[in-house]
């Protein structure tokens, strides 16, 4: 029980009356408001109780009844039980599941109850109060601390946590006061009998955050079985115009293998009617699924994979989630049904897809795409399996001499990475075999056996044209969804997850989407397009200017930065800039130094509809488009030397005209002397 005194929450309790000796004691009540007002102000200032049984009887009341009324009469309208909240009983032998405690429990098995019944015929309440409690002493500032929370500061979590604030807004409401911490310690007005401590010592983050999972799990809950839940869900979804997949197959014995010994197959997938328009815009694709993120409700109710489908928004600049699908097999089968369902049911022909080294992700890809699309191996992920093999390179000689053959061999390894192409490649590929042929078979045989054959997916002479090397976009949203969405909880159920992703994360990226698309927030610019903006920013506003020249409304001119009579056409489409002809943007496919020096002097945004990075390349200028170019420039350049002659000549005429004849007198002598 607690009262606030001064807007502070305490948790209050006091002694039972001196003069109650034997337990239990017999009370009773004529009305309910007598019993409420004891009951909340009385008994449960006592102790912490649990609500163990309430029965309400449906009978009609005995006074309705006649002698020849068969059936048997209400005796009781309603029934309450608490008991104490130590009152569990441990078994003297823990099971062996169970983690070892390391703690003393606080269940002692104590007897302490409050009964009441409230008898039809009159309406008296009867209740048996067992008070004296066993085994611990509720008058203490330990049993407080062992006990739950009691209903007020419960209600008092709850009232906040409905008004969505977290553990930190909470936190500053319960913080005390000097004063209220000076009177605590000094016991300032505190009566024996009564023990008053504030509810900020007792609350805990824990208290906070359970309650608002609890919260979460009752607004994602649509049935008491998760299974029914997440067919509600679907349906909903459904509903909305979402694209969804619902399934559970049973394998035969000859799958289980394949499959990892699941005997049922769960597979659920959804896409939003705004991410489809994205998913089937973008050529480039991240494939990657995580772990530790909801649990199966199927008969083996083991962990859940969670795949995604991640892509680059052309309007913030950053990773997009489109695509989702929830499994209990991590197998090439449940993959590819998911790829199938997307190619057939949404129209989804990527060109290209990123994934890290997962064999299993690259079989399934292959068998619903065939060669249609190219597959790209994550070259981080690639780096990472590569440096545990180079830590095993040892040599006979020396250890310094083991060093310099890992040194060599991550040197070779990377001139293999990044060759420009084929035939580079290949020279690289016989250095390094000639190498290690000698100094280390095992590292040569590791090469060739697992990599050399799927080389075209790993290296980039093989990836002209693509600007993305890693699925660093995918692993930025799983980081995301763990950290700030599902914190240090685990092991939700399917149907949580699947709130969460469509009523939460999906809400806050598109809200991100529209505030860049309308201008309430800047494009997100990468290490090296944030490099070029600095270079754009850093001449000063008639240099700028000078380097612009507009051709007409869909094409800007701009001068190169380095070479001299060299001009790059940038399109512009719907108001935004769309595109450069400039090597930098031809083959990186980035914001170059052009596009941010149109923005800073002609002030035409960068987004709205983004820049477009899978649309074929743009033609570059030749030498008789600059030819061109430049006899618009010098044009433009001829006209802003007329402007400024001209108005320079009216403001000297309107000065002279408003002279008196000693001012005209004074002008020439004060402007030779200028």
């Amino acid at each position: 029980m607690n009262n606030q005194t001064n807007d502070t929450l305490y948790i209050v309790r006091k002694r039972p009356p001196v003069d109650w000796v034997s337990s239990p004691m017999e009370l009773t009540f004529h009305n309910e408001y007598n019993f409420n007002k004891w009951f909340n102000e009385e008994a449960f200032c006592h102790a912490t109780w649990n609500k163990k049984k309430s029965t309400t009887s449906t009978a009609a009341p005995s006074t309705s009844y006649t002698k020849d009324t068969p059936g048997p009469r209400k005796k009781i309208d309603w029934s309450l039980l608490y008991v104490c909240d130590h009152s569990r009983k441990l078994s003297s032998i823990p099971p062996a599941t169970k983690k070892r405690r390391t703690n003393l429990s606080k269940h002692t098995g104590c007897t302490a109850k409050i009964k009441a019944t409230k008898r039809a015929v009159d309406g008296i309440i009867e209740v048996t109060y067992n008070w004296m409690h066993d085994g611990h002493n509720p008058f203490s500032e330990q049993d407080i601390k062992e006990s739950r929370l009691s209903f007020d500061v419960k209600n008092w979590i709850e009232k906040h946590v409905e008004e969505k604030k977290d553990w930190r807004g909470m936190k500053d409401l319960l913080q005390l006061s000097n004063e209220e911490m000076n009177e605590f310690e000094n016991e300032i007005n505190i009566d024996p009998n009564v023990l008053k401590i504030p509810a900020a010592l007792r609350v805990h983050r824990h208290d906070i955050v359970n309650q608002i999972q609890q919260r979460l799990n009752n607004i994602s809950r649509k049935h008491r079985f998760d299974k029914q839940s997440t067919q509600a869900w679907i349906n909903i979804l459904k509903e909305k115009g979402y694209d969804t997949l619902f399934e559970i197959i049973n394998t035969s014995e000859s799958d289980e293998k394949a499959n990892g010994s699941k005997k049922e197959l769960l597979m659920v997938a959804w896409v939003a009617p705004w991410q489809k328009k994205i998913l089937l815009k973008q050529e480039d694709i991240n494939l990657d699924s995580t772990h530790k993120t909801c649990v199966s409700f199927l008969s083996d109710s083991g962990d859940c994979y969670l795949f995604s489908l991640v892509t680059r928004s052309d309007i913030t600049n950053k990773g997009c989630p489109v695509a989702f699908f929830i499994t209990n097999s991590e197998s090439s089968f449940t993959i590819s049904r998911w790829l199938s369902w997307l190619k057939f049911e949404c129209g989804f022909y990527p060109k290209r897809i990123m994934i890290d080294c997962s064999v299993t992700e690259m079989d399934a890809i292959l068998s619903t795409f065939g060669t249609e699309v190219q597959v790209l191996v994550c070259h981080w992920h690639i780096r990472r399996a590569w440096e545990k093999k180079v830590k095993q390179i040892k040599s006979s000689i020396s250890t310094a001499d083991s060093k310099a053959l890992r040194k060599k061999a991550r040197v070779y390894l990377s001139s293999l990475m990044y060759a420009k192409n084929p035939e580079e490649f290949d020279v690289k590929w016989n250095e390094f075999r000639q190498c290690y042929l000698v100094e280390d078979i095992t590292f040569y045989t590791y090469m060739f056996d697992y990599y050399y054959p799927k080389r075209e997916k790993w290296s980039k002479a093989w990836r002209e044209g693509i600007h993305f090397h890693t699925n660093n976009l995918i692993e930025s949203w799983h980081n995301q969804l763990k950290t700030h969405y599902l914190k240090k909880t685990r092991k939700h159920r399917i149907d949580y997850i699947v709130w969460l992703i469509t009523q939460v994360v999906d809400c806050a990226y598109r809200q991100s989407i529209l505030q860049v698309f309308h201008g309430f927030e800047d494009v997100s610019l990468t290490k090296e397009e944030k490099k070029r903006h600095q270079t754009a920013y850093e001449l000063d506003d008639d240099t700028a200017a000078e380097y612009i020249s507009i051709v007409d409304a869909q094409k800007i001119c701009v001068k190169s930065f380095k070479k001299e009579n060299i001009y790059y056409e940038i399109a512009v489409r719907e108001g935004v800039l769309h595109s450069c002809t400039c090597p930098d943007f031809y083959f990186n496919r980035i914001l170059c130094k052009h596009i941010f020096l149109c923005n800073r002097v002609r002030d035409i945004p960068l987004h709205r509809v983004g820049i477009s990075r899978s649309a074929q390349p743009v033609r570059p200028i030749n030498e008789t488009d600059n030819d061109k170019i430049e006899e618009i420039r010098l044009q433009e350049l001829r006209k802003n030397i007329i402007s400024k002659i001209t108005s320079s000549v009216d403001m000297l005429n309107r000065t002279l005209l408003n002279m008196t004849p000693d001012q005209l007198e004074e002008y020439p002598r004060n402007a030779v002397r200028k």
